[in-house]
Parts: structure tokens; C-alpha cells; sequence
């Protein structure tokens, strides 16, 4: 009889990924832990699945790889809440879902950036206290002009599809620089940062991690009277330079969906100086918050797990070089090892399975990226072995392959 896999949804999950998960014969736990819980109880769980509310710490990852737990989840694109680095250090394989949420957070940017041009939050909260004043609020029209997009992924070139119609011109910038899997027409529209920054009337942030991309430096370039949309990080930001340019008329607007420290949980009360300018708009990080986004993210992130442990498929990974697909969806019993990168470890692995008289339909490997690992190289390999096996048959084969020097730990 195979071991239950249980699913620890520690954030909750929405029925769509629930459901996948639940069809594929695993256990779905969504009982809150805190902390202290998470540590103790993740040896438990085979894979925790997070959003924003909970970080997969060092301490949780650590704990895990002394038990069963394979994989970590984020739900979304952001997986700045797990220490990745332990996670390939100790043979987990963390992914997100990056691409459920896509058009949501776009169709956020764009309506951030029409409230801004028209003026509407400010009109509506001046109607809704019972005074009618127009004059105040004349806006300006989007048709010519010009939108610089930082970040050119998923959302920044559906940012880019989506405001074609409305008469805008496109110029963007990202990390990649121009050359790699664009159009000839995107590539065309590539500017270095301080190029986009002066071109643009209006600057959307979609770039992630932590490093500050508009300072008082960039502020400086960019034209007088352009406006901000940040759906990225908070600390994307230089909060105090922002409200400085705007103060100064130098920025005509910001709108913000993102904020430093940021609170985790509804009911919170929270601050800051930059969103109570009068030309300042802003959302309570609102970028993948539409029903359909969450039904997406959620059957997408179910949808890496069941292809991990049921065909070692290894699909968005964050801390992997790469991804790899699976087209054979005939039964197996997987056996995940973390090894050292070295030669020979695939040959001994595999006369023991042989010698225990079982095949091994295939052995998809993966190298935990360097930036990751250090120095020390060190890979998951997926024993694909045919059909389907019982505990007392497989459980002397991982204790001879836990043997080897090069092995670092065996799951199921």
C-alpha cells in the first residue's frame, strides 16, 4: 500500500486547487499553523503550499528535510517569503504560479492609470461629501501618449496588449535588455532606464524583488508632470523621494497597490505619508485579487504538485536552472533524491533498484542553481520506477541508496 501524501495549504486553498490535489489521491490539510506549529509539525506534510500570510523560513525548511516534505508552493509569482536558498540546500524544490493572476494585476495597472488621468477618486469622494466642484478635477487624455513599463515579463507585456487600443505608444525596459524570446516590434520598443524615464508620461513598476527602482536619481529624468503606477514591491519605491517630487509638482501622481511594510492580515491599522497626498491613489495590494485569478493561481499551483510527485515533472521552478515536462502519464513510483553532482551516483542508484528486480522508466535530473547552493553542487534526481509498489518493498531499496556518501536525503 502506497504512503499518503498530505498537502499542507497553510494559507488556504480555493476549491479549483483543491480539487485537482484531492483527484489525485492526496490529502489536503488547510488548519492554520502558526510559526512555532509550522516547524514542528512540517517533517509532516510532503508539500506546504503558501501565499503572502505565511513564510517558509529556514527554520520550517530545515525541519521539513528531516521528514517527508518535497515540495514548497507559492501561490502566486512573489516568493520573496521563502528562503529559497535553504530549500536547495536541503533538496526541496520550490515553485510558484505565475501565471494565474496575469491579466488581473495588467487590468489593475490600467485602471490605476485611467483613475489617475481622470481624476475620478478624488471627484467621487468630493461628490460624495455633498459638493459638486469640476473645475478642479480636469485630467488628461492617455491617446499619444507615452506608457515606459519596467519589467517586461508576464504582466508587463500584457500591460503592453491590453493598452494598444487605447492609442498609447509603448516603450519598455528590463534586466534581459532587448534580445531573447520578443518580437522584432518589442525589441524595437526596448529603452535603457534613464531613456524610458525621460520618454515617459507615465512609469508602470512591474519588476519584483527588493532593490529600490525609482529614487531621487531616476525621479530627476523622468519629465515633469508624469505620473507612477507601482503593482511590484513596496520597497521598489523611495518613499520619502516620491512624496518629495510630488510635493515639488515634479511627479503630477502616484497610484500604489503596493506598500512598504505592508500588513499580512485583514483589519489592520496602517499608515503612511506617501498615500495621504491628495495625488496619491492607492490599494490594499489588490494586483491578483479577482475570483478568477484565484481560481487560476490555485489549480495551477495544484497542477505543479501532482506533476512533481506523481511524474517528477518539475514545472516553474524558482530555485531549479531549469524546467522539465513529462508526456508519460502511465503509473510510476518516484523516488526524489538530493545528491551531490558528481559522477557515478546515477550508476550505484541504479543497481540497486536493478538488483532489487525493478525498472526505472526514466530519471529526470535537475541541478539546484549555483546562486542557490554556493559552491556545493548538488541536484534532485527523480527514480521513475515502473508501476505501482508497496511500502515493504520499496522501503530496503531507500535505506541502501541513504547509504551512499553522495546521497544527501531519499523521499517518496
Amino acid at each position: 500500500m502506497a504512503k499518503e501524501r498530505i498537502i499542507l495549504a497553510n494559507d488556504g486553498i480555493k476549491p479549483s486547487g483543491r480539487k485537482v490535489l484531492e483527484a489525485a489521491g492526496f490529502r489536503v490539510d488547510t488548519q492554520k499553523r502558526d510559526m512555532a506549529a509550522l516547524i514542528r509539525e512540517a517533517p509532516l506534510f510532503d508539500v506546504i503550499l503558501i501565499r503572502s500570510a505565511t513564510k517558509a523560513t529556514s527554520d520550517v525548511l530545515k525541519a521539513g528535510a528531516e521528514g517527508k516534505l518535497k515540495i514548497v508552493g507559492r501561490a502566486g509569482v512573489g516568493t520573496d517569503n521563502v528562503d529559497s536558498k535553504t530549500a536547495a540546500e536541503c533538496g526541496i524544490f520550490v515553485a510558484n504560479a505565475p501565471n494565474g493572476n496575469t491579466y488581473t494585476t495588467a487590468q489593475l495597472a490600467l485602471t490605476l492609470m485611467l483613475n489617475l488621468a481622470t481624476n475620478v477618486p478624488p471627484a467621487y469622494f468630493s461628490l460624495k461629501s455633498g459638493v459638486w466642484v469640476k473645475s478642479a478635477f480636469e485630467g488628461t487624455e492617455l491617446l499619444g501618449k507615452t506608457l515606459g513599463i519596467i519589467g517586461y515579463g508576464r504582466i508587463g507585456q500584457k500591460l503592453d496588449s491590453i493598452v494598444k487600443s487605447l492609442g498609447m505608444e509603448v516603450i519598455w525596459f528590463d534586466a534581459v535588455g532587448p534580445e531573447g524570446n520578443f518580437t522584432r516590434d518589442q525589441s524595437n520598443r526596448f529603452r535603457p532606464l534613464h531613456e524610458l524615464l525621460a520618454e515617459s508620461d507615465f512609469v508602470s513598476i512591474h519588476t519584483g524583488g527588493k532593490n529600490v527602482i525609482i529614487g531621487p536619481e531616476e525621479l530627476a529624468l523622468m519629465k515633469t508632470g508624469a505620473f507612477i503606477i507601482n503593482l511590484s514591491r513596496g520597497d521598489n519605491l523611495e518613499t520619502d523621494a516620491v512624496l518629495d517630487a510630488l510635493k515639488k509638482e515634479k511627479l503630477a501622481g502616484a497610484a500604489l497597490d503596493v506598500h512598504k511594510g505592508e500588513p499580512k492580515t485583514d483589519g489592520v491599522k496602517f499608515t503612511n505619508p506617501l498615500i495621504e497626498h491628495p495625488n496619491v491613489i492607492a490599494t490594499p495590494h489588490l494586483g491578483a485579487s479577482t475570483k478568477e485569478a484565484q481560481d487560476k493561481t490555485a489549480k495551477e499551483m495544484a497542477e505543479v504538485v501532482v506533476s512533481f510527485l506523481l511524474r517528477g515533472d518539475i514545472i516553474n521552478p524558482v530555485n531549479m536552472d531549469m524546467s522539465m515536462v513529462s508526456q508519460d502519464s502511465n503509473p510510476t513510483h518516484n523516488l526524489f533524491v538530493h545528491h551531490l553532482h558528481i559522477g557515478g551516483v546515477f550508476g550505484k542508484i541504479s543497481d540497486i533498484i536493478g538488483n532489487a528486480g525493478l525498472n526505472i522508466r526514466s530519471l529526470p535530473s535537475v541541478q539546484f542553481a549555483q546562486r542557490f547552493t554556493g559552491e556545493t553542487r548538488t541536484a534532485l534526481t527523480t527514480f521513475r520506477l515502473e508501476g505501482e509498489h508497496s511500502v515493504e518493498t520499496v522501503a530496503p531499496i531507500i535505506a541502501e541508496i541513504t547509504k551512499l556518501e553522495a546521497v544527501l536525503r531519499v523521499t517518496e
